[in-house]
């Protein structure tokens, strides 16, 4: 085989590993962008990215607005303290560089609630 055709034979070859290599980067990254969500009950904890997030209390303001106080912090750092914070549907809440918004709140009279969070 003359070496001009192996050369471009090997040059096929490796862009098309190339070009399936990234098709495949490509589609893996789209699922980053699909928002996370998770559900966490009252008087429970949940994790997001290394935080815990705990819903300490579901409440109806007295406007009549259902708001939850959130607690959240990370275990693994001594020097972050723990934060509270009392939000309503549609608000958000920073944890490190993810913006975290309030989806949903549930908050029925006879039992623990829960709310959504989704990034």
């Amino acid at each position: 085989m003359p070496k001009i055709l192996l050369n471009s034979l090997i040059i096929l070859i490796v862009s098309l590993f190339l070009l399936i290599g990234c098709n495949n980067a490509i589609n893996n990254n789209d699922n980053n962008n699909n928002p996370m969500e998770i559900t966490i009950t009252e008087t429970t904890v949940g994790e997001i990215d290394g935080y815990s997030v705990g819903i300490s209390s579901i409440y109806e303001d007295d406007d009549g607005v259902v708001r939850a106080t959130i607690s959240y912090w990370k275990p693994d750092d001594l020097e972050e303290k723990e934060a509270s914070v009392r939000l309503s549907k549609g608000e958000t809440l920073q944890l490190g560089y993810r913006l975290i918004m309030i989806k949903s709140i549930y908050s029925p009279d006879d039992k623990r609630g829960s709310i959504t969070l989704s990034w």
